[in-house]
């Protein structure tokens, strides 16, 4: 069993405050540009005008570009098992984001934690798997996991499935640990589960979104098969609002390889 990676979370954060910075500066620069005497301003202005787009970030829409928009672009068509070591949990990405920013899948490609300062950070990497497979997406506007965990048995995979609801129903909301008056509140997507369930899918699908601060949350969706357990995250800009629809989103993108678990020969 691997030991835990650094937060993804956390990682996504630090870029998305080197992005925060460079606004403000950026807007520094403006007001130093109005008080210099017009003679002069002009000239200053068409010698640094055709860089000023290149040095703020376009802005992103809340919550990133929604998972509907990088659906999966290939499907699967083989028949017959599937080994663990070779599920394709990078299936559409390369399409997607290219093959430079895909970490995996392999055993130690990162892995999947309830967000940073969570009741129950630790609840599956504390679960008794015997056998991983990850695989991670970073860029500076991404950060996405996908992993699926083997079990001894249907009985352990199920008790981990059951730890998960447990954990999100013991921590409704929690404050942020890098910043006091941020408070990250969970939203469990029954209508989705309860759907999934009448096509004989087993899932449970949840976000945590923040208060208190720019948009951040992260979308969760994790099903069970026999003695496997998949999981996906989306760390973004989510909103209330938003993550309701990027969940919706990810459960239709995830279906494709949660219909894959039965297949799975460890």
């Amino acid at each position: 069993m691997t030991s835990r990676p650094r937060s993804t979370a956390r990682r996504y954060r630090g870029r998305r405050l080197l992005r925060t910075l460079i606004v403000p500066l950026a807007g520094l620069f403006a007001i130093a540009a109005i008080a210099i005497p017009l003679a002069v301003q002009a000239g200053i202005e068409e010698e640094v005008g055709s860089g000023t787009p290149d040095s703020v970030p376009h802005a992103q829409p809340a919550g990133g570009p929604a998972p509907s928009e990088v659906a999966l672009s290939t499907e699967v068509t083989e028949t017959g098992a599937v080994r663990f070591g070779q599920f394709p949990l990078d299936l559409g990405w390369s399409e997607i984001y290219g093959r430079n920013y895909i970490d995996g899948p392999g055993p130690s490609a990162g892995g999947i934690s309830m967000p940073e300062g969570h009741c129950h950070e630790e609840v599956l990497f504390g679960s008794g798997y015997r056998d991983k497979l990850s695989t991670y997406v970073g860029t500076d506007d991404v950060s996405r996991t996908r992993e699926i965990l083997g079990y001894a048995s249907a009985d352990a995979a199920r008790s981990a499935f059951r730890a998960l609801g447990d954990a999100v129903a013991s921590c409704p909301a929690f404050g942020d640990p890098n910043a006091g008056d941020v408070v990250n509140a969970a939203e469990v997507y029954e209508s989705i589960d309860e759907a999934n369930a009448r096509s004989g899918m087993t899932t449970f699908t949840f976000a945590y979104t923040s208060t208190g601060s720019a948009p951040f949350g992260g979308l969760y969706q994790f099903a069970t098969v026999d003695d496997v357990l998949y999981g996906s995250n989306d760390y973004g800009e989510w909103t209330t609002e938003t993550a309701r629809q990027g969940a919706s989103a990810l459960n239709e993108e995830n279906a494709s390889l949660i219909s894959l678990l039965s297949r799975i020969k460890r």
